[in-house]
């Protein structure tokens, strides 16, 4: 009787979940605005770089009662260097809160986040001992925008973020001696995406 009981309750919790659209899923493409690298040095001049950054992410989120969103997204970035012809690939996982502000067709909203990133075989690290190897590092973002409803269930986002990539530390060999980089990318960025609630 009771594990009937408590079956009635999971199916009628579940249905609640799912007629409230309680969850998002979707994507979202940025562009950046803005962006750039710096490599910190031990013992030599500090390097910054201009960068061009496009990221598409994938997400799923929960929507509370007050409509604000706990997102989890899987982003994939292609970074250009500016005045060069080389390039990065970064993926990383992103974690982010959103809340959201008003009833009205437009709603405002503002977030914050963080995320584990890797870059595939980093160019800092290119001409030195440990050329080819991977990076590591967090991001810290912010974001503001405003969601639109296409439909009950679709909605648009479009926002500006700004986001800072922090690197691992790294030591290599300099002739004789050892050197440590650290290194560094933010950016701001345009971001237009879509999410289904179910």
């Amino acid at each position: 009787m009771k594990f009937k009981l408590a079956v009635l309750c999971l199916l009628a919790s579940s249905s609640v979940l799912a007629d409230d659209n309680n969850f998002i899923a979707g994507f979202n493409y940025a562009m950046s605005t803005s962006a750039e690298a710096n490599a910190t040095f031990e013992t030599l001049d500090d390097v910054t770089v201009g960068l061009n950054i496009s990221t598409l992410g994938l997400y799923l989120g929960y929507i509370n009662q007050k409509d604000n969103r706990f997102i989890v997204s899987y982003s994939s970035a292609a970074i250009d260097f500016n005045g060069s012809t080389s390039s990065e690939d970064v993926a990383g996982l992103d974690l982010d809160w959103q809340f959201v502000y008003g009833e009205e067709l437009f709603q405002l909203y503002w977030g914050a986040g963080f995320g584990f990133h890797s870059i595939d075989e980093a160019l800092i690290l290119k001409g030195t001992d440990l050329e080819g190897d991977s990076l590591n590092g967090l991001s810290f973002q912010l974001m503001a925008g405003i969601k639109a409803p296409f439909n009950e269930r679709v909605e648009i986002d479009v926002s500006i973020q700004t986001k800072a990539y922090a690197w691992q530390s790294i030591d290599i060999e300099v002739g004789s001696s050892t050197e440590t980089i650290d290194t560094r990318y933010a950016q701001t960025a345009l971001s237009i995406g879509a999410g289904y609630k179910f």
